[in-house]
């Protein structure tokens, strides 16, 4: 069998696999993959936005040109802000007792900072784009409401900035209780 040995990978695999830096690795790298995809995909949008933009009154395309602009910069903050967080992860101190856990504390609190950019940003385009057209853009999920005027532009932006900061809370509240069990685990192993 030792003669066979150097045939067989599965072993070789398994010792990869197991090593705190091929997590690392590989979910920065994708992470950097999905930075570009959201990117590309965000590009799309925002092309498609413009069809619903040019069909408007004078008032709704000013509206709406200035909601694009706030669009182009939550796209940006998007990509960059994944490109940082896959930066910390492969920056991540390797390990040899929780792999994978550091690795999605990162993470989670990526996807609050995203969904706090989204909420935040959506929300004062909602408005914008609600005192110039006199109508939200489009159905955006985590938006029930629906206003017109002043006071329905006023509710579109702190309604976003409300939800942007209990999501931001919310995923770092997570994030940490996530760490926090693994402090409780270092700490009862070395009791023993």
């Amino acid at each position: 069998m030792e003669k066979f040995r150097k045939y067989l990978f599965v072993e070789r695999l398994l010792s990869l696999v197991s090593g705190a830096e091929f997590f690392k690795t590989s979910f920065a790298w994708f992470m950097r993959a999905c930075a570009v995809l959201s990117g590309l995909g965000l590009l799309v949008v925002w092309v498609v936005l413009w069809t619903r933009v040019v069909n408007l009154d004078w008032l709704g395309i000013i509206g709406g040109v200035i909601g694009q602009a706030i669009f182009l910069v939550f796209g940006y903050v998007a990509v960059h802000l994944q490109l940082l967080r896959a930066r910390d992860v492969a920056n991540l101190p390797a390990l040899d007792d929780y792999r994978v856990i550091p690795v999605f504390v990162v993470f989670i609190k990526m996807c609050g900072e995203l969904l706090a950019a989204f909420f935040a940003m959506g929300g004062v385009v909602m408005g914008v784009f609600v005192w110039f057209a006199g109508m939200a853009p489009a159905h955006i999920p985590g938006f029930g409401y629906s206003g017109t005027g002043l006071l329905g532009g006023l509710m579109f932006i702190l309604v976003g900035l409300v939800q942007g900061f209990l999501a931001l809370c919310f995923a770092y509240f997570i994030a940490e209780q996530t760490g926090v069990f693994v402090d409780i685990a270092r700490n009862t192993r070395k009791e023993r």
